[in-house]
């Protein structure tokens, strides 16, 4: 039974939004208990350190830039019987803790669930044109070992491994995979999602929209020159790739290969897209996500597909159109 929650904010260098983040996390309605609030950072702030001990937040300092570092020291320290995370510059629905407690109470065989975002401005205000929110709480429980290949590929278009503050895990399954979320340093969204896949158990998927995103430069980089972009996406996404294929193989045979090839598939592709030059391995790419998308369905598959046959004949158009279409839902 669910009964007490911990809500980890994790923040390195930025202090511009922190307390926002942390008065959302203190705003919760319709719960019988306090939640207890863990931040983890890498800087001490006169201003922000004496507001959180007023506040009775768990204050953590930390050297460590990785952000997976982070997340495991909040993990570690929490008490409640789940955890929900937050990032510095993201903020809660006021129902959010409700909404997660009574997900899991719900089944409890639940260890992970991911919920939908509401885009908002840098100063925190609603973008509009974002589908309608559903009145009252709206999720589907998944069951990992009985999921076919098409059944994944719709979960994974609905972006179920897609960002950690949409995220909350069972703390007690979280702690059991602590040592390989602290030894995770990119995509920790996947990493996580993966984890949760390889239990055995249920995940959940909410529509609600219970995380604010708030939409800066920083995410989007639709102001960054092209080619600076380009070779910072490279980067990252070369990265996460090696890093979550290193965690499969510390593993074992414990992930579900099933969505585990699905995401990396989509990576690589996305990797494509980001490589200079046009190169016939992106061909090969576009002609598969079309059989995937005969195959399963999923919008995203055409998108990738059109893209990387354009980027044959035109790279930096291609990455242009693939820039605009990962900001646009954002």
């Amino acid at each position: 039974m669910t009964e007490k929650v911990s809500i980890i904010i994790t923040a390195h260098d930025r202090k511009k939004y922190l307390i926002t983040a942390v008065n959302s996390a203190l705003s919760q309605i319709n719960l019988n208990f306090s939640p207890e609030i863990i931040v983890v950072k890498n800087y001490s702030d006169e201003a922000i350190d004496k507001y959180l001990e007023s506040k009775e937040v768990k204050n953590i300092y930390t050297e460590e830039v990785s952000f997976g570092k982070k997340l495991a020291t909040g993990i570690s320290n929490a008490t409640g019987d789940c955890v929900i995370f937050l990032d510095d510059d993201d903020l809660m629905d006021p129902r959010r803790a409700e909404y997660i407690i009574s997900i899991f109470n719900s089944d409890k065989e639940l260890i992970f669930i991911h919920n939908n975002i509401l885009v908002i401005t840098e100063e925190g205000h609603p973008i509009k044109k974002q589908n309608i929110q559903p009145r009252k709480m709206n999720y589907e429980i998944f069951e990992n070992s009985v999921l076919d290949e098409h059944r994944w590929s719709k979960l994974l278009s609905s972006r179920v491994d897609w960002y950690v503050s949409c995220m909350s895990m069972k703390r007690d399954y979280a702690e059991s995979v602590n040592h390989i979320i602290r030894n995770s340093f990119r995509s920790l969204d996947k990493i996580m999602f993966m984890l949760s896949t390889s239990g055995g158990k249920k995940i959940a998927l909410c529509s609600n929209r219970l995380t604010f995103y708030r939409r800066h430069e920083s995410v989007t980089g639709l102001k960054t020159d092209l080619e600076t972009f380009r070779k910072q996406k490279l980067n990252f996404t070369t990265e996460s790739i090696k890093n979550i294929k290193n965690t499969v193989s510390s593993l074992g045979e414990g992930l579900n290969q099933i969505p585990l090839n699905l995401m990396i598939f989509k990576m690589e592709c996305n990797e494509a897209i980001y490589k200079s030059g046009r190169k016939v391995g992106t061909v090969k790419k576009g002609v598969r996500c079309m059989k995937y998308f005969f195959k399963y369905g999923g919008s995203e598959y055409v998108n990738l597909s059109f893209l990387l046959l354009l980027h044959n004949l035109s790279p930096k158009l291609s990455l242009k159109l693939f820039r605009y279409s990962q900001t646009r839902g954002l």
